[in-house]
């Protein structure tokens, strides 16, 4: 007897100790699989907001405390409260409305310079304020990453293009010079038109988008009306 458990003994440690080493020793991780997870983690990041120098700052030593940071949700009621806002909106009537009014009047121009045939023009228009949203929508997006030049800027610069280009309009006196201000004019409303839309976004966030966009568009209108009903005489 005592014998053989002198024998199972030694069994016993040896299945032992397989067991142990068998726990102990792991394959080793895939170097590939660990670069794909540590790839996961950095792209869980939160989306992209442009901190804007130019916009007006959070500042809770002026009451600001229950107003929420540029580029976090705001509601409609907080949205109409920041001065960011009707900045905007002052800027889109100026620059809705000079584009609705030479839209809307580019027959009577051409008419006026003695060509009754204005489909040119019309065709013109729509093209550039096609080309417009496309150049706008790209130009910003690859100067605000890559240069670092801010939305706001970008959206200034246009504003700036315009204002140039309906005075540019307003003194063409050739039809060969009506083709090109009429081309500008519609390049630039576009542009405009296309870069509020994520200017809104990055400054007053996503949640209540629906709301402040149908608001922002509302500038439409009184565009058209401040520049087609109180400057007519």
């Amino acid at each position: 007897d005592e014998a053989q458990e002198e024998e199972e003994e030694p069994s016993t440690s040896l299945s032992s100790r397989r067991t142990l080493s068998s726990k102990s020793v792991q394959p080793p991780e895939d170097p590939l699989e660990e670069k794909h997870r540590h790839k996961l983690k950095e792209e869980e990041v939160t989306p992209f907001v442009a901190h804007d120098p130019l916009m007006t700052p959070h500042n809770p030593a002026l009451g600001d405390d229950d107003q929420p940071a540029l580029g976090d949700d705001h509601t409609l009621a907080q949205t109409v409260q920041t001065a960011d806002f009707w900045i905007l909106g002052v800027s889109l009537v100026l620059a809705f409305g000079g584009g609705l009014c030479m839209n809307n009047n580019v027959a009577q121009i051409s008419r006026a310079l003695g060509k009754e045939d204005a489909s040119i023009y019309l065709t013109l228009a729509s093209v550039g304020q096609s080309l417009g949203r496309i150049c706008g929508g790209f130009s910003s997006d690859y100067a605000l990453r890559q240069l670092g030049v801010s939305r706001v800027l970008s959206h200034i610069t246009a504003l700036l293009l315009l204002a140039m280009s309906l005075i540019w309009l307003a003194y063409t006196d050739d039809l060969i010079e009506l083709q090109g201000s009429v081309m500008a004019v519609s390049v630039f409303f576009g542009m405009c038109n296309m870069l509020y839309v994520p200017l809104s976004l990055e400054v007053f966030g996503t949640k209540h988008f629906a709301s402040t966009y149908n608001l922002l568009r509302c500038s439409y209108m009184f565009g058209s009306f401040l520049f087609g009903d109180l400057s007519v005489p």
